[in-house]
């Protein structure tokens, strides 16, 4: 069988490592070339891109930026409030079901191709 068994105990880390952490992670996210190509085929598209001021344009990074930030201080929100009432064997569940539905995506792909 190819499922992990999810930890029972979540790993206490110091402040240090947090910001460590952090710091690594908006670097890696900052420099992915997909998350950058994302938003110059989105941005393309709606034809945004067009002769714009600086200005206009560093409002639209900042503006960008802002909506992400938002976004991952939601998804961290709701995984503080949901964590402590998820069961081991829910984890377990829901790991499963995504496996499950990433399969789904790989068999439509190979079927679709």
């Amino acid at each position: 069988m190819l499922s992990k068994v999810p930890q029972q105990e979540i790993p206490t880390t110091q402040s240090s490592q947090i910001f460590s952490s952090f710091v690594s992670t908006f670097m890696l996210t900052l420099t992915n070339p997909v998350t950058i190509l994302s938003f110059a085929a989105i941005f393309t598209s709606l034809n945004i891109v067009q002769q714009q001021s600086p200005f206009l344009a560093a409002l639209l990074v900042f503006g960008v930026f802002l909506g992400s930030i938002l976004w991952w201080g939601f998804l961290s929100t709701a995984v503080v409030l949901v964590r402590r009432k998820i069961t081991r064997k829910g984890l377990q569940w829901i790991n499963r079901l995504a496996g499950g539905i990433m399969i789904g995506f790989a068999i439509y792909l190979l079927v679709s191709t």
